[in-house]
């Protein structure tokens, strides 16, 4: 049995471009070699034999699986030693340039960036000393102790703007995206801290490939809050921090369970009180805080090619 033991690709090629329909015509060579030393009768071991009987060569007209645009043209077979055959094979390939595949990105257009910022409304829940440091702990208040309404003061957040060239643009799917925030670390900074302000396109072109230049405007926010007296400092970036308070608290009765309760003064009068993070009545003094995702999280990273660069 005649067999295929190796090829040889790109014995030579040539390849010339036709101005008038903007195409390019080339060929290019493959030697298949062939061994035939379990043939029972050598006598009949000719060209014609190898070109019909021996399996992997290609015929002629039909394409090729390792290259699927090239097609077999010509097949020349020579006996080069005892029971060793060579059979070249001429491939032909014709494709216009505006066929031709493309890039898996525009790799010749780099992404920009650029740092700016933004302001934005931050509610005020805790004031500072003049020395710059934390002062009062907890909600503001009046010379009594009464808590005030919470006061709004703008913020400005440091804004990255990322111009990044894709070939393909995918409007719903990048879209999701604004509005939303990293969970995880994006660019030095940690989860919940960078938000999503705004996506936008533009179309563009370099050296006849087609792609967009998508801009991105992330803002990011870092605010450490103290959520329990004593505790830590706790990273909660773009998420909503309120007070822990309520007109009512929780009471556990016995043989009852929990029970809700108003805050009430001594006259009867009832108030808005501090709870201790769990329903129950807070210590005179003591502040605590909850924390909500006002913004879904999502993981910048997946939109591919995100930086730093």
């Amino acid at each position: 049995m005649a067999y295929v033991v190796g090829i040889k690709f790109g014995q030579s090629a040539n390849d010339s471009w036709d101005p008038k329909d903007n195409s390019v015509k080339g060929t290019v060579s493959g030697v298949y070699i062939v061994r035939t030393d379990d043939e029972p009768d050598p006598c009949a071991i000719t060209p014609d034999y190898i070109l019909r009987n021996v399996s992997g060569i290609p015929r002629l007209g039909s394409p090729v699986a390792w290259a699927p645009s090239l097609y077999l043209v010509n097949r020349t077979t020579t006996e080069v030693t005892e029971n060793t055959w060579e059979v070249e094979c001429e491939f032909e390939y014709f494709r216009r340039e505006r066929d031709k595949p493309e890039p898996e990105e525009p790799w010749n257009v780099k992404p920009k960036w650029s740092w700016s910022s933004s302001t934005f409304d931050d509610v005020l829940f805790k004031s500072y000393d003049d020395a710059g440091g934390i002062g009062q702990e907890g909600p503001i208040v009046n010379s009594a102790g009464t808590k005030m309404p919470p006061v709004v003061r703008p913020e400005n957040a440091p804004v990255l703007t990322l111009v990044i060239p894709r070939l393909n643009f995918d409007y719903k799917k990048e879209m999701d995206y604004v509005n939303t925030v990293n969970s995880g670390d994006f660019w030095g900074w940690g989860k919940y801290q960078a938000l999503m302000q705004d996506i936008s396109a533009q179309q563009a072109e370099q050296e006849g490939v087609e792609f967009w230049n998508v801009t991105y405007k992330i803002a990011f926010k870092s605010l450490k809050v103290e959520l329990t007296p004593g505790g830590g400092l706790t990273e909660v970036g773009w998420r909503t921090v309120l007070l822990d308070e309520g007109p009512e608290y929780k009471v556990n009765v016995p043989l009852v369970g929990n029970v809700q309760q108003k805050f009430k003064t001594a006259e009867g009068d009832a108030y808005v009180g501090n709870l201790n993070g769990s329903g129950g009545k807070a210590a005179d003094g003591d502040f605590y805080w909850n924390v909500f995702n006002q913004y879904e999280l999502k993981d910048f990273g997946a939109l591919g090619n995100m930086g730093p660069y």
